[in-house]
């Protein structure tokens, strides 16, 4: 993500929330931004990344959810040299 910093930023921070859903499998079913950062490059780049994975490891063994849904804060640091 950070080698990917869109060149927009110049805010201090700024967050962009998004919601994934995964299978018990480590398939990912769906992913969305919730919450936008408000900078249209910013935003595009975190759809980019969350639109890139698909899988991930499979839940614990032990785990009895079908599926969980979590929330991913991306956060993007400002350029100091703006």
């Amino acid at each position: 993500w950070d080698r990917g910093r869109p060149d927009a930023v110049v805010e201090n921070l700024v967050a962009v929330k998004a919601a994934v859903t995964i299978l018990r499998n480590g398939s990912v079913v769906s992913s969305r931004i919730v919450q936008p950062s408000g900078i249209p490059a910013v935003d595009k780049a975190a759809d980019r990344v969350l639109k890139s994975v698909t899988f991930v490891p499979p839940f614990p063994a032990e785990s009895k959810d079908a599926e969980r849904t979590f929330t991913i804060n991306f956060t993007v640091e400002g350029r100091a040299d703006l």
